[in-house]
């Protein structure tokens, strides 16, 4: 193999072949929560990146290409090689760990940054990587001039590995990505137990997001709020554009019903959170929960179930909500999927 030939980069990044970019980087949820609710400053978590080279025995080649990385991303430093058909460097690196978008590029030199801060309405931490593009474009440029290769992110993979490190539980929200090496696709609600671990990696549709727009999200973690003793009704359904492929064949009202169905599941994760004794009453009569029966069940064709005055018929969703609005029962969540049971008013025995 020649030196022209090998790939370099990443903060946990694993190149496999030529230009191939495989990025990988540990999360700690404790710095997660410093830095987007203290805005704590200077955090930085660990990182490897696996460089494909020539030969392990080649000191020199070694040597320059760690002293190109070290222009490109903090704290470089080698740590092994290892040998065969394409020998792979190993050089660990910092990752920084910011607060907002705006502006991360001229604090620091890294060519990636973990970004994490509080949505709009306050109910989550999301967290997002981001890429300096003009970096990553200097960075192409230097490897051009001394190795006659170029990076690209066609093939690649990023991989993180979100460890909980804090002194409980906690609830994290995961969307188009791969957990523990199963498909997510829409969002779904993980608890992570203390000193616990998962692996995920988004999608190829977050990937090429991140190479084109520099940014791409990663998961969310649920504020929940101990004080509040009713659902949280402000947190109502917000259409959000969605670009990605799962949307690509979607009409426009199927696309709105798509966005406002993610939304209602992460405002029902919030809620759960913040009420382990949700029951079904509570659930049904809020007006998001209300709103998420009519979306779904939209045929307007209309059934005598026996339960309407006069041999009325009335359509589907009123069936389901009448059934539902008797004696209640707990409202439980298992693996993403939520279970509702009830019964209609002066129906049960």
């Amino acid at each position: 193999m020649n030196i022209k030939h090998g790939c370099l980069f990443l903060f946990s990044l694993i190149l496999i072949s030529a230009c191939k970019i495989d990025m990988s980087t540990d999360v700690y949820l404790r710095d997660i929560e410093d830095v987007a609710l203290k805005n704590a400053e200077g955090l930085k978590t660990s990182g490897l990146l696996q460089v494909g080279i020539p030969n392990c025995d080649d000191k020199e080649q070694l040597s320059k290409v760690t002293s190109l990385l070290r222009d490109y991303f903090l704290k470089v430093t080698e740590k092994s090689c290892e040998s065969g058909m394409q020998s792979l460097l190993t050089i660990g690196v910092d990752i920084p760990i910011v607060h907002s978008e705006i502006g991360w590029t001229s604090k620091t030199k890294s060519t990636t940054a973990l970004i994490t801060k509080k949505s709009k309405d306050g109910s989550f931490i999301l967290v997002n990587f981001a890429l300096d593009k003009r970096q990553f474009r200097n960075l192409n440029e230097a490897i051009q001039n001394q190795f006659f290769d170029k990076l690209s992110f066609s093939e690649s993979t990023v991989s993180f590995s979100i460890n909980n490190d804090a002194r409980h539980d906690e609830g994290l929200i995961v969307s188009d990505s791969f957990v523990d090496g199963k498909p997510v696709v829409f969002p779904k609600r993980f608890t992570l137990s203390r000193r616990n671990k998962i692996d995920l990696e988004p999608s190829n549709v977050r990937r090429i997001i991140f190479s084109e727009q520099g940014m791409m999200p990663v998961f969310e973690i649920p504020i929940v709020d101990s004080e509040k003793t009713t659902l949280n009704e402000k947190k109502n359904i917000e259409v959000v554009k969605d670009n990605s492929s799962k949307t690509k064949d979607l009409n426009s009202q199927q696309l709105l019903n798509y966005n406002a169905n993610e939304k209602f599941y992460k405002w029902f994760f919030v809620q759960k959170s913040a009420h382990p004794e949700l029951n079904t009453n509570q659930l049904i009569w809020s007006k998001n929960f209300v709103s998420f029966i009519k979306r779904n069940l939209v045929s307007k064709q209309k059934y005598y179930l026996g339960m309407t005055k006069g041999r009325e018929k009335e359509t589907l969703s009123y069936h389901l909500l009448e059934v539902l609005g008797g004696p209640p029962e707990k409202v439980s969540e298992k693996n993403g999927v939520i279970n509702i049971s009830g019964c209609r008013a002066h129906s049960c025995y």
